[in-house]
């Protein structure tokens, strides 16, 4: 039975017409889709669904905690509306004055008391009142019965709120029920905002307004805020005071503290799962400007995760109906179309992004696909061969190009070192001469290290420190250093010698250049996205446009000299990074030049800067080749 089975499999799979093998691969269609969505797209999917879940719970958040301001705002802006009337200030306008009432028209308070009375709308606003002090007591001559607005501040010296206006300078203060009397909450209403009249001399306060407003209202906007089962909504002010909730018992259940929910959450309106007895729960909060209320939305983690599986049933039910339907056209339509042919074309369209990889073929089969995967994996491997030495080839050639480069930097640095030296040992300054000795024995410790190519910015500024000090020692200390690189830029990494002939560069044919012979230069760095950017700035001389066209491009010989030092610097950064990298000039004549050095943060290929090295070696102490006799490079 094994040999006719492998022979069948054989002549199915390898020989058999690709009319008679559509037939019965759209069998298995019908069957594979349904299982490689159960087993691979279910953790993906389900994901999926809970983000956008969440996400969802996000954005309704955000438009409760909208309602929820607007609504709020409502009570405070009656309050400051009242607070801002001319009644109100006339009323109120001297400490202690028993003639300030008598002194306003009557009629003008009536109307100001109607006025008052129209702002109690019944469904959020439920009551207003205005707590005067002592010598206001005949404003409650005004009252009527039926809602007297005026009432004595005496009745309310041991509220809560009282408590805490008249210990603190806020001006106004939204109270939960915990900050009201049981009359209030019984006569007037269950939340409240409270603002101060002060006296016109400000002594004190005159007055209170107080503007009560409905708890059902704003529990009702929280309720919006339900979509998911067993979930809750309620708000809490900066003392963790709980103002409304959506449902007391699950609110009861689910209550956290406001600096507990801020700790997990980090920022506004980001929901985190946080572990809570035995369950786990999506929380989040919402700031409601002007004031310090803060909406919590409370989710299951259970209850969201029981409507992700929902809609992913609801998903695979929609998909088996589609497979169906997929499939009978497919069976019509699809005639010429077979496994290997769709293997060959992604293979192909791999080709736009990536090498040709071959077609894994178990062994030579005998039909039209067989032979065009031979033929295309013979392909692949001639097209492979190719790029493999074009690779090979450049490589080579850019090693090359950055050994040559190196090879270019002259040691005339050192020579005008050691002349130095040896003046100030023929002047019997030997302190000078041994403290030469020992910066320049330190730079060129770090100048021929044979470490990583690329090296520290602190490295770098410590090799560039180096070479201004020894170059103060022959010019007299007239050269100013100022390094301003942020501390975090100090461990990223720089080609070595990146620095050096930019600022000799600077102090030789920029500030040397100038009759007084001193200056300043300034290192500076900042990021740009993903880009590490440096500043090199001198006082110097400047440059003409015309040697600045040509400072980077090689070009430009004189007879003073080259420009090679800076020029071979560019195109080390160009060849290691690309062209959108290196140097960029800018000069103005009389004035100074900078010069902005960009590389790429994490762009340098270390393993690379390891095989360059190793071809590395010249003795690159110095860009520039300018000699104590005088000899100075143009810039």
């Amino acid at each position: 039975m094994i040999g006719p089975f492998r022979k069948m499999t054989k002549y199915y799979t390898d020989d058999m017409g690709l009319r008679k093998k559509l037939t019965i691969s759209h069998l298995v269609v019908v069957i594979i889709p349904l299982i490689l969505v159960s087993i691979f797209l279910y953790s993906s999917f389900y994901d999926m669904v809970i983000k956008n879940m969440i996400a969802s719970e996000q954005t309704l958040s955000v438009q409760t905690s909208d309602t929820l301001k607007a609504t709020i705002s409502q009570a405070a802006y009656a309050a400051n509306s009242i607070l801002d009337s001319q009644v109100t200030r006339e009323l109120f306008g001297e400490e202690g004055d028993l003639s300030v009432v008598e002194s306003v028209d009557g009629q003008k308070i009536v109307n100001y008391y109607q006025t008052i009375l129209a702002m109690i709308d019944g469904e959020l606003i439920t009551d207003i009142r205005i707590y005067y002090d002592a010598p206001y007591t005949r404003l409650s001559d005004f009252n009527m019965l039926e809602t007297p607005v005026f009432q004595p501040l005496e009745k309310m010296t041991s509220s809560y709120w009282y408590g805490i206006l008249s210990t603190t300078a806020d001006s106004a203060l939204f109270c939960p029920s915990l900050y009201l009397s049981l009359t209030e909450i019984r006569e007037n209403g269950e939340l409240a905002y409270i603002t101060r009249v002060p006296y016109g001399e400000g002594k004190g306060d005159a007055a209170f307004i107080a503007v009560y407003f409905s708890k059902d209202k704003i529990q009702n906007i929280l309720s919006q805020n339900i979509t998911v089962n067993d979930s809750a909504a309620y708000i809490l002010n900066e003392k963790s005071t709980l103002i409304a909730a959506s449902d007391a018992a699950l609110t009861g259940e689910y209550f956290t503290e406001l600096d507990r929910i801020k700790e997990l959450t980090q920022t506004e309106n980001n929901f985190v799962t946080a572990p809570f007895l035995e369950q786990k729960l999506y929380l989040g909060y919402h700031v409601i400007d002007n004031s310090d209320w803060y909406m919590i939305s409370v989710i299951p983690s259970s209850t969201v995760m029981q409507k992700g599986k929902v809609l992913i049933f609801e998903f695979l039910g929609l998909y088996l109906v589609v497979v169906i339907l997929a499939f009978i056209v497919a069976y019509r339509l699809s005639g010429s179309i077979v496994k290997r042919i769709s293997a060959v074309v992604k293979q192909m369209q791999k080709v736009k992004l990536n090498r040709p990889e071959r077609i894994q073929a178990v062994q030579e089969t005998q039909d039209e696909i067989g032979g065009l995967v031979h033929t295309y994996n013979y392909m692949t491997d001639e097209i492979n061969t190719l790029m493999e030495q074009q690779e090979r080839t450049a490589k080579e050639l850019r090693l090359t190009e950055f050994a040559a480069l190196q090879a270019q930097i002259n040691p005339h640095f050192l020579y005008n070192s050691l002349d130095m030296i040896n003046w100030h040992t023929q002047k019997g300054e030997k302190e000078e001469a041994a403290k030469a000795i020992q910066a320049l024995s330190k730079f060129y410790k770090l100048t021929l290290s044979k470490k990583n190519a690329a090296v520290t910015m602190a490295v770098e500024l410590e090799h560039v420190s180096l070479y201004v000090e020894l170059q103060n020692m022959r010019y007299d200390d007239k050269i100013e250093l100022l390094i301003d690189i942020p501390p975090d830029m100090l461990g990223c990494m720089i080609p070595r010698l990146t620095f050096q002939p930019i600022v000799e560069n600077a102090i030789l044919h920029g500030i040397m250049r100038k009759p007084e012979k001193e200056g300043n230069i300034v290192i500076t760095g900042w990021r740009e996205g993903t880009d590490l950017v440096y500043l090199i700035s001198d006082d110097g001389v400047g440059m003409e446009q015309e040697v600045l066209n040509q400072i980077l491009t090689g070009e430009g010989k004189s007879s003073k000299g080259t420009r090679i030092g800076v020029y071979n610097t560019h195109r080390r950064l160009q060849l290691l990074y690309g062209e959108s990298y290196g140097l960029t000039y800018e000069s103005t004549v009389h004035q100074g030049t900078d010069v902005y050095i960009r590389i790429p943060e994490m762009g340098a290929d270390y393993e690379e800067y390891h095989t360059m090295e190793s071809t590395d070696s010249s003795l690159p102490g110095s860009s520039g080749d300018a000699a104590d006799n005088g000899m100075q490079q143009e810039r």
